[in-house]
């Protein structure tokens, strides 16, 4: 356990980082939005990638999701995440900007998804009334390129809190704009 806000920093990154490529329990995030009638809606969504040093957490969506049209609407939001291992809680908030079909960041995120993830937007809507429990996806992958979107959250701040018995720790990190070191503090859980 180190007391080096700096070394706190590099490591809340690194985990985030390590958690996009693959089995982690920070890879399955949860995102906070707010909806155009001002209510908050929060979702479990997959950390696909991670820039550390531009702070940017990349994520895919559906483009006929509400997430997506709420993003479009307001681009505010917060990614939380939970490690049971490290008993720390990462809430990063910031700003998200969507590249729907079309743009070069969902192109590129599109090329690198197996045949059964792409088949995942060939089906109807996210949130689209069924008579069955499940969708019945297409059959052609390219068909979903179309519904397929990136949102790419980039964090202005950082809040990391560990929660230890009787050692409970919060510190507080805020990024300026182009800036890669973050103020940094220690604050009150």
């Amino acid at each position: 356990m180190t007391d080096s806000l700096k070394d706190i920093h590099a490591a809340s990154w690194s985990a985030l980082s390590t958690a996009a490529q693959g089995d982690n329990p920070l890879r399955i995030l949860t995102l906070a939005t707010v909806t155009p009638e001002g209510w908050p809606e929060a979702r479990s969504i997959v950390l696909r990638r991670v820039e550390e040093r531009e702070r940017l957490l990349e994520f895919h969506t559906d483009v006929r999701s509400g997430k997506w049209h709420e993003v479009g609407l307001d681009g505010r939001a917060t990614v939380l995440g939970w490690d049971p291992d490290r008993r720390t809680q990462l809430r990063l908030s910031g700003r998200i900007y969507p590249a729907g079909p079309g743009r070069e960041a969902a192109a590129r995120a599109w090329e690198g998804l197996s045949k059964w993830s792409k088949l995942t937007y060939t089906g109807p809507a996210p949130a689209t009334p069924l008579k069955e429990p499940r969708a019945t996806n297409g059959d052609e992958p390219e068909e979903g390129r179309e519904q397929f979107g990136v949102l790419l959250f980039q964090a202005l701040s950082l809040d990391w809190c560990q929660l230890e018995r009787g050692n409970n720790r919060r510190a507080y990190f805020e990024y300026e704009e182009g800036d890669v070191a973050p103020t940094a503090t220690w604050i009150a859980t």
